[in-house]
């Protein structure tokens, strides 16, 4: 990991992503989740934490 560099891109409204894009996209999400000490693994108490904050959220729109 410490040779991949990051690439920002901004998508606008509208915007259709490029074939590099979508290819970026498709190879990303074949990638397994590996939690490390940066993004450890959540516990099921954490999810339902934010369960709970996003269904007040929701409540308020």
């Amino acid at each position: 990991m410490e040779n991949e560099k990051i690439i920002r891109t901004t998508i606008h409204a509208g915007q259709q992503p490029t074939e590099a894009q979508i290819k970026e996209i498709e190879l990303a999400a074949s990638m397994p989740i590996v939690p490390d000490e940066d993004a450890p693994e959540l516990t099921l108490e954490q999810y339902a934490e934010m369960a709970e904050i996003a269904k007040k959220r929701r409540s308020k729109k």
